[in-house]
């Protein structure tokens, strides 16, 4: 096996095991439609609380299926299997993944992102923009939750958490700089500091700075 084919074995099969859990996830998806399907309109014909609640339990066990084998996937699959699942799909999926899902969101693209989070509790609790400035000798710290926030602080530097492809334009456009999605960078080895691309302009990689 030639050098290159041994680099690259470890990320094919990374990729198929990845393929393979999305085939299970959607597979537990679509059995929990098919059993909503099926049962909902017999609730509704026969009017049965014991109906009503063994659909509800069938629902939740598929549920707690799902969530047992996300539990078990690491974020940059988990992130995977939600941009490949349809709109519809990839909410309930979410609805698993969200509480602590930090890692998830800084791999993800940026449509997913923004459709993710648009939900207003988790983009105050998750989305988060920190401004700090220095006064009077002392650092002081400024919740950001727009661009007029920014109007009149000279920040020494601004933290983004879950930053939505829009915030990054903003705040690009404020300080005059490019942010790049997150998710384009999770190929680069954390060893690689930095690097000089053919233009000679130097590219940093850190997640403090």
């Amino acid at each position: 096996m030639s050098e290159e084919n041994k680099r690259l074995a470890p990320e094919t099969l990374q990729q198929g095991l990845a393929d393979v859990h999305l085939s299970e996830v959607r597979s537990l998806l679509s059995l929990q439609k098919r059993v909503e399907e099926l049962v909902e309109p017999l609730v509704r014909e026969q009017d049965s609380a014991d109906l009503d609640e063994a659909s509800i339990e069938i629902r939740q066990q598929y549920r707690r299926e799902l969530r047992q084998k996300l539990k078990l996937m690491p974020p940059k699959e988990v992130a995977y299997i939600l941009e490949s699942l349809d709109p519809n799909e990839r909410l309930v999926v979410w609805d698993e993944v969200k509480e602590g899902a930090d890692p998830i969101l800084a791999i993800l693209s940026d449509d997913v992102l923004e459709e993710l989070i648009d939900d207003s509790h988790y983009r105050n609790e998750k989305t988060t923009i920190t401004a700090f400035e220095l006064r009077d000798g002392r650092l002081s710290q400024i919740a950001v939750s727009g661009p007029e926030d920014l109007q009149n602080v000279k920040p020494i530097w601004v933290d983004l958490i879950a930053p939505t492809k829009k915030i990054r334009t903003w705040i690009g456009k404020r300080f005059d700089v490019d942010l790049p999605d997150p998710g384009s960078l999770t190929d680069l080895e954390a060893s690689a500091r930095f690097y000089v691309d053919d233009e000679g302009h130097t590219h940093l990689h850190s997640d403090f700075l």
